[in-house]
């Protein structure tokens, strides 16, 4: 999955519980991660097979992970900060 955007989310809108997108390669920066030798593995067999770099597929896989899971974790945010304004 390769998508023009990369998500970002700023200071005040974040706080509003908006999720906005930012062009992609806006600004890098740099994520060091210990993961499991099945997953190296997984994401480097993808890369080989679709003549990408391991760093995009990296991306490419938290663009998809944050796709799904990010309006979920904004929400409940916004949850927690409603029942504590109220």
């Amino acid at each position: 999955m390769s998508s023009p955007y990369a998500p970002c989310v700023h200071t005040d809108e974040f706080k509003k519980g908006v999720y906005i997108m930012a062009e992609k390669n806006t600004k890098m920066v740099t994520l060091y991660a210990a993961i499991n030798d099945g997953q190296h593995d997984g994401l480097r067999t993808i890369a080989f097979s679709q003549k990408k770099s391991l760093a995009e597929v990296t991306r490419e896989a938290i663009d998809f992970y944050l796709q799904a899971e990010l309006p979920k974790a904004l929400k409940t945010i916004g949850k927690i900060a409603a029942s504590k304004t109220a």
